[in-house]
């Protein structure tokens, strides 16, 4: 003999959160195409139904993308589900809170943009010129190798052997010599 619940009223930010779920829902349905995708690169590589996707959308960049999309739908989820339960929790909200989850959803949309176009533009760096990337890379690998052999945590052991292998500096590269050389 339960009497019903009372009524809930949303607050205004409350009703500004529905933009948070509506961009969860795209970014879902966004990731389980490219999913679709990635399975079909698996079974027909050199095409998509006859057409060279591979061309317009290459494997690492849909791969990227597909693992960047399960992130961000998960955390807007979250942060929307948190900033609709805040006010019910509260019982009320704060002044201005409607803005601050706009504020919050337009940072959103910055980095997901943001961070899915930035893929494209820095991955074509090794096809457009390839010597100009392997000079790079030459360049980069010895200042990255001394971080690592000079680095401060090369004079403490490491958490575990394999990670103390790889980092500590009297460990060669090698396979045969890190399976030595676990001792630290």
């Amino acid at each position: 003999m339960h009497s019903a619940p009372p009524a809930l009223k949303l607050t205004p930010s409350q009703w500004a959160t529905g933009w948070f779920f509506g961009i969860v829902a795209l970014l879902f349905l966004a990731q389980s195409l490219l999913g679709g995708v990635l399975a079909h690169y698996r079974v027909e590589p050199g095409g998509f139904y006859g057409f060279d996707i591979a061309r317009w959308l290459p494997y690492n960049l849909v791969r990227s993308w597909h693992l960047q999309l399960a992130i961000f739908w998960i955390a807007t989820a979250w942060v929307g589900d948190g900033l609709f339960l805040a006010s019910w929790v509260g019982g009320g909200e704060p002044k201005h809170q409607k803005t601050g989850v706009y504020a919050l959803l337009g940072a959103l949309v910055v980095v997901v943009v943001g961070s899915l176009a930035g893929e494209p533009i820095s991955s074509p760096m090794e096809a457009l010129n390839p010597r100009l990337f392997r000079r790079a890379v030459l360049r980069i690998m010895p200042a990255v190798q001394r971080q690592f052999r000079d680095g401060p945590w090369s004079a403490r052991p490491a958490a575990s052997p394999s990670s103390a292998a790889l980092l500590h500096k009297d460990v060669a590269i090698s396979p045969r010599r890190m399976e030595r050389n676990t001792s630290i």
